[in-house]
């Protein structure tokens, strides 16, 4: 039985200055819906949103032509600003992928209002899209007509192997013992290096990011330029299919089993814990080999298959040419736990 419950890591942090003079200085917490949107979109795919999945919870996708900070009292709206994107960083490691984004808002206005939250929203075609992180103020403050009030506003996500290098990682898990490695088997429709979940995690999140200064020089362009290239060329967005098949190697990563998901449905299910969002899949796979490990693909219009993770299955127990049953499940962090300084797993 595979369970895969390695997530990448989402934080963020906010400041508030008041008159140039920090008021706050905290971590925000992630909020259920971008956490659910991300993982749904990567995971499941943008069918559900018709309702192919199996699951009460439906992912938003929108690509976001601006940020905006919202202002509340007792959960009313009492203020809004625009923010502009202040900076942006991608970069790889050996074993992570650490994609961050910055924006900062002020307000100069002579308005006065008194709020307790502070809440990061995407704007989708100039109209309020989803709420990305929340910052409850330990009390409430009121601003005076000449307070100017700015806040700076980062959001980060990191993933970790498997999620990363996957093509190093199905290579590397050929065992000493093999007199060769079928290397070949590595052939996905399209390959980057990077995180598919920073990928889509970046579109929801930086507005007008295929216009970023100097996007070539991170490594998120790869996934990015080849989708913005078929936007263009289509004039409509690749949509995401989510998880499409999972293939399976022996220790000389030779195939030892593959399980193909059926075309037009969604077999995965989402599900909302105290501190994090869950897809899980349920499937049978005919194994014909002892598998040291499973490559998880996931499928975008026009680009096809995309590796989203290697994962070692070499303590898995299985029944050879018969059908096995499998779990994959996947989680994201939101709410309070992502008020915590990030730790690597």
């Amino acid at each position: 039985m595979i369970r895969l419950k390695i997530e990448p890591r989402l934080e963020g942090h906010v400041v508030i200055k008041v008159n140039n003079k920090v008021l706050y200085d905290s971590h925000n917490d992630i909020t259920e819906e971008f956490a659910v949107s991300l993982l749904g979109t990567v995971v499941l795919g943008q069918l559900q949103s018709t309702g192919y999945a199996q699951s009460q919870y439906v992912a938003q996708f929108g690509i976001p032509d601006n940020i905006a900070i919202l202002f509340l009292s007792n959960g009313a709206v009492v203020n809004s600003i625009t923010t502009t994107l202040n900076g942006f960083n991608d970069q790889l490691t050996a074993n992570s992928e650490v994609t961050n984004v910055i924006f900062i808002g002020s307000d100069s206005t002579p308005a006065t209002y008194t709020f307790d939250t502070i809440q990061l929203w995407s704007v989708v075609s100039n109209r309020l899209f989803m709420p990305i992180s929340t910052f409850t103020l330990p009390s409430p403050f009121t601003k005076g007509e000449h307070d100017i009030i700015q806040i700076t506003w980062s959001e980060t996500i990191t993933s970790y192997v498997p999620f990363v290098h996957t093509r190093s990682s199905f290579i590397y898990s050929c065992l000493p013992s093999c007199t060769s490695c079928n290397q070949g088997n590595f052939n996905p429709g399209f390959y980057c290096a990077t995180s598919v979940f920073n990928f889509v995690w970046a579109l929801m999140l930086v507005p007008n990011i295929q216009n970023l200064q100097n996007l070539n020089n991170y490594p998120i362009s790869c996934y990015l330029n080849k989708y913005f290239q078929l936007y263009q060329q289509t004039g409509t967005p690749p949509q995401f299919i989510g998880i499409f098949e999972v293939e399976f190697f022996d220790g000389c990563l030779n195939s030892a089993g593959v399980y193909a998901f059926p075309q037009g449905f969604v077999s995965g299910q989402l599900a909302v814990g105290s501190q994090h969002v869950y897809a899980t899949y349920n499937f049978n796979v005919n194994i014909t080999a002892q598998p040291q490990i499973a490559l998880v693909l996931v499928s975008i219009q026009g680009i096809g298959l995309v590796p989203l993770a290697v994962i070692n299955v070499q303590n898995v127990t299985v029944l050879l040419n018969s059908s096995n049953p499998f779990n994959i499940t996947l989680k994201l962090p939101y709410g309070s736990i992502t008020l915590q300084q990030s730790s690597v797993p």
